[in-house]
């Protein structure tokens, strides 16, 4: 059966026009499909943009790829992309070759990059889409750039990157991108100079590296062993002369989050100090996340404390228009202001969170989250307020 598949396709190959071969063995650089303006810039056809689409639409037509109207893609069967990459090969087009994947490299870090701000903004659905669509692209995109230490490539896209894998819950993808990453830098450390500006550099990026590591790392100990090592390379004096606020604001947030719900009085500890770097650095949203946090990690021993950081941190997010974490954070304003007595409060967050999240095409979660309202009441023997929740 092999032999007969392999045997259709040599002979679809052998009808192919020169053009038509070299065009179809570059695509097989893509991974999980791609769009028109995606070949267009990897196999860099410039204002030849026509030859392309004509090309394309004779390989469609000879059912060497498909095209979905939809949402805009080709995409090409696995064998068929498998057979293409071999031919790439056998062709000896090793200078085109290279040249294309860093095109591709380059594309797809870009449209990591632009993702970022969509990802923190009122549109982060489309944001999620934007990446999701191209999510195999990316991680080959991701492995070249970091096989080829590509600091400055790497340095802009690691947060979208990292804030889309934690979104989204990919956590053994991204913990095998950001382990490969670390492993790669801890090997270029080790051979520069201790006192010199880039190895200061390199040591900044490899702490950062390590936390957005922890953050998909579903074991609790080696989530907090690899934050404790972020830590301690920013700790180095040297380094904290030179800068590190923002690596290090990271790493204190991501360590109160994960300490939040076992060891509460070291989780506010890190918290404070996120909070004051955010603050330095005058990142709003940083800020915000650590006032979040707090405000969570003190519901259940003063509301009025939690209630103090949540508003602040509702506030900010509300000024920044991330929607996604003002989703959030409303889910906890409306909680507390129920728990305090405050139904006005409750009913205008509760209203809010119920219209952003349809806006945002977010009901599931939302039917999830009215369970908070629920469990926090019943939890504090209020039962009247749960039954008040259940109906609404």
């Amino acid at each position: 059966r092999h032999r007969s598949i392999r045997a259709a396709i040599n002979a679809s190959w052998n009808h192919l026009e020169p053009a038509e071969q070299r065009t179809f063995t570059l695509l097989s650089i893509f991974r999980g499909g791609f769009t028109l303006g995606a070949a267009s810039a990897v196999l860099d056809v410039g204002e030849r943009d026509f030859v392309l689409r004509r090309t394309l639409s004779s390989l469609r037509d000879k059912s060497l790829i498909n095209y979905d109207a939809r949402s805009e893609r080709f995409t090409i069967h696995e064998l068929l992309r498998q057979y293409g990459a071999e031919k790439l090969h056998e062709e000896k087009q090793g200078e085109e070759l290279a040249f294309a994947r860093v095109r591709h490299a380059l594309y797809f870090a870009r449209l990591l990059a632009d993702s970022e701000s969509i990802l923190k903004g009122p549109r982060y659905v489309d944001g999620l889409r934007l990446i999701e669509a191209d999510f195999e692209n990316v991680l080959a995109a991701w492995h070249w750039l970091v096989e080829n230490e590509r600091h400055s490539d790497l340095a802009a896209v690691m947060d979208s990157l990292g804030l889309f894998q934690e979104i989204q819950g990919y956590y053994s993808t991204g913990k095998r991108s950001f382990s490969f990453l670390a492993a790669r830098w801890q090997d270029r450390l080790a051979g520069e100079t201790a006192n010199s500006e880039e190895y200061a550099r390199d040591v900044r990026f490899l702490a950062k590296a390590l936390t957005w590591q922890a953050t998909v790392e579903l074991d609790r100990q080696q989530s907090e062993a690899l934050l404790q090592e972020s830590l301690g390379l920013l700790e180095d004096p040297r380094l904290r002369e030179g800068g590190g606020k923002a690596e290090r604001a990271l790493t204190y947030y991501h360590l109160g989050q994960r300490l939040q719900d076992t060891q509460m009085a070291r989780a506010i500890d890190y918290l404070e100090k996120g909070l004051a770097l955010y603050r330095e650095l005058d990142d709003l949203r940083g800020a915000a996340n650590c006032l979040l946090l707090l405000g969570l990690s003190t519901f259940y021993v003063n509301l009025s404390v939690s209630r103090q950081y949540i508003v602040q941190a509702n506030v900010i997010f509300e000024e920044i228009g991330d929607t996604r974490l003002l989703i959030q954070t409303l889910t906890w304003l409306a909680g507390v202001a129920s728990l305090t007595g405050d139904q006005e409060t409750m009913a205008q967050a509760v209203a809010k969170y119920y219209a952003l999240g349809a806006a945002t095409e977010q009901q599931a979660s939302i039917r999830d989250r009215v369970f908070i309202y629920i469990l926090v009441a019943e939890e504090k023997g209020q039962y009247a307020q749960s039954v008040y929740h259940r109906k609404e």
